[in-house]
């Protein structure tokens, strides 16, 4: 994830649990603060793909954000988990849109919403990239 992701969640909630957390930013020294703490700090994309083969569970990364990272990673990822929420928010921070190298695979549920604690509305989509 990169820094300012990890940053949105309180700290009482970081680590994320059961996982390695590796953040990637180009903002240098930060690793040596109190934000960075429990997570694994990185300046690259590339060098966080290295440090997760060696993470327990490392043959499956999870991409959660932000932006740049999801850029980065759309050429290399085979399937794409979404949280799609039903509301039209004003964001300064997209996630990139699928091409014709991806395919919607399936939405849970498959027709309407679920409904968060909170009330919000949302579904879960997975896409698969397409074979060459």
């Amino acid at each position: 994830m990169g820094r300012k992701t990890w940053e949105s969640f309180p700290a009482k909630y970081r680590p994320l649990p059961g996982r390695t957390n590796i953040v990637v930013t180009r903002q240098h020294g930060w690793a040596d603060t109190p934000d960075a703490r429990g997570a694994v700090v990185v300046s690259s994309l590339d060098a966080a793909l290295l440090e997760s083969q060696f993470a327990p569970g490392g043959q499956n990364v999870w991409i959660i954000g932000g932006g740049e990272i999801y850029r980065q990673s759309m050429d290399i990822a085979n399937v794409a988990v979404v949280t799609v929420i039903d509301s039209d928010t004003d964001g300064d921070t997209f996630a990139p849109e699928f091409g014709d190298a991806w395919n919607l695979e399936s939405t849970e549920p498959a027709d309407g919403w679920l409904t968060s604690k909170n009330g919000t509305n949302y579904r879960i989509a997975t896409w698969r990239r397409t074979e060459d």
